[in-house]
């Protein structure tokens, strides 16, 4: 009886394995967005109007994972090297399954 048992649950755990075609974003349901800051000056990073994090100047941040089929808001401030105001700008970002999108901005 034991054994039945055994074979029984050893069928089920191994039928529960991921599909093996599908990639990791399929799997996930997820895309990508990456950041490129060309400025020289750091800015700060939010996504739907919660602090991301900041970006240094002349820097990328790759890859970041989205879910799929929504649509995001990425608003940067610049946080040092200017004279009155900050340089802001805001992007609106719609993420398909295995999109890989791209933002680029300079103040």
């Amino acid at each position: 009886m034991r054994k039945i048992i055994f074979v029984l649950f050893t069928v089920i755990l191994l039928s529960c394995e991921k599909n093996p075609e599908l990639t990791e974003c399929q799997e996930e349901n997820i895309g990508y967005l990456t950041i490129t800051n060309n400025s020289n000056h750091s800015f700060d990073v939010f996504i739907d109007n919660i602090h991301y994090r900041q970006i240094p100047g002349k820097s990328v941040i790759r890859n970041i994972p989205f879910e799929a089929g929504d649509s995001y808001q990425i608003f940067v401030k610049q946080i040092a090297g200017y004279i009155l105001y900050p340089t802001q700008k805001t992007f609106q970002v719609t993420i398909n399954m295995c999109d890989e999108k791209q933002i680029t901005f300079t103040d």
